[in-house]
């Protein structure tokens, strides 16, 4: 019996009963007797108002939490959005940066046409490079024979002298550059014209050099130290810039020095080049005295100018006494023959007096009293002409 009563009162629906039973009493009592209520009113107060106010405190706690949480997903999403926006803004940079960088490249390019514009020069992209280096010591151009392009063609690029076509194609050419070992170039520096021969080396190229070889003892790099081809070349157009020599010394033998050079090219980074499609084979001698003129100091470019100005006005002065030496001679001739017309209608106007016509003791010859002959005339033109 006591087990049933222990299990009755336990169960949820008997207290839930029992509870309804209290509060509806409490009710009846407070609503009919103010002072039956007034002791439970605060009985309630004093059990109800910490339980609310608890319960109060928890739902703020819940409530802080969720909008807590709320901004963190609103955090996080604005995080990524910035993301995403830093990550397009970083493509954006790169991309104006390699246009930047492209812009530039074409730029140089173009201040080299500008440099070498006595000559007929084709843009090209390197498309391909030798494997096991990032030096570029043999390469492929995106243009071959479809676009004028033929084998000893001269290679430049950004400040100066890249190498030369040894094979073509179609739409492709194969470029060996100065730095492969079997690359030989003669030069001259460009002020003192003293000559040297740049020759290509891959261990010294580790170092950004190549060799300087079969070089005078005279061979000054103090002046100018700027290393161009040599109008002897029997491949390479003369005027282009190879590089600066560094380091001249004299041999161990005393008579010839050696030495390296800085090239003016980059041979670890080539995108785009100019091709020179004129050939040493088919250049002119006029195009060839203009880019020798160009290799000249511009002291000695004045004295050359005031040269020829000399020439001119001595050609010019010459020019000047040959047309009245002419003019003199033409009077005298017609002088002369006027003279010889005039002694015949004398004797024609007194026949009674033949020995006045008769020739005198000392005649007068007439190839004498003409003066200089035709023959000797232009002998002295040819002998003005050659002065």
């Amino acid at each position: 019996m006591k087990k049933f009563k222990s299990n009755f009162f336990k169960k949820p629906q008997v207290i839930l009963v029992l509870l309804t039973l209290i509060c509806a009493a409490t009710i009846w009592l407070s609503s009919t007797n103010n002072y039956v209520a007034a002791p439970l009113r605060t009985a309630a107060g004093i059990v109800v108002v910490p339980l609310q106010r608890g319960m109060n405190q928890i739902g703020a706690w819940f409530s802080t939490k969720n909008e807590e949480r709320m901004t963190l997903e609103e955090a996080l999403e604005k995080n990524k959005q910035l993301q995403e926006k830093v990550a397009q803004l970083e493509a954006e940079h790169e991309q104006h940066a390699n246009d930047a960088d492209e812009l530039e490249r074409r730029g140089q390019l173009l201040n080299l046409k500008e440099t070498y514009n006595n000559y007929q020069t084709v843009g090209a992209t390197v498309i391909m490079k030798n494997s096991g280096n990032n030096w570029y010591r043999k390469f492929m151009i995106d243009k071959g024979k479809n676009d004028g392009l033929d084998v000893d063609m001269n290679v430049i690029a950004t400040a100066g002298l890249v190498g030369i076509i040894t094979e073509v194609g179609p739409n492709y050419s194969i470029v060996t550059s100065i730095i492969d070992e079997e690359s030989k170039v003669s030069g001259m520096l460009r002020k003192t014209l003293d000559t040297c021969i740049v020759a290509g080396d891959l261990s010294a190229i580790q170092d950004g050099k190549l060799r300087l070889e079969y070089m005078s003892n005279n061979f000054n790099n103090d002046v100018d130290s700027t290393v161009v081809t040599s109008n002897v070349s029997e491949k390479f157009l003369p005027g282009i810039v190879i590089g600066k020599a560094v380091d001249v010394k004299l041999g161990d033998n005393k008579v010839t020095k050696t030495g390296y050079l800085i090239p003016a090219v980059n041979f670890e980074r080539l995108k785009d080049v100019l091709v020179i499609t004129t050939k040493k084979q088919m250049i002119t001698e006029e195009e060839l005295e203009h880019a020798k003129e160009q290799l000249i100091d511009p002291y000695r470019q004045e004295d050359t100018s005031n040269n020829k100005e000399i020439k001119k006005e001595e050609k010019q002065t010459t020019e000047a006494a040959t047309e009245e030496t002419t003019e003199q001679t033409t009077e005298q001739l017609s002088v002369q023959q006027s003279q010889q017309e005039s002694q015949p209608s004398a004797s024609q106007q007194e026949p009674s007096t033949p020995q006045q016509s008769q020739p005198s003791s000392d005649p007068i010859n007439p190839e004498e009293s003409q003066g200089p002959s035709a023959d000797s005339i232009q002998a002295n033109f040819k002998a003005v002409d050659d002065e």
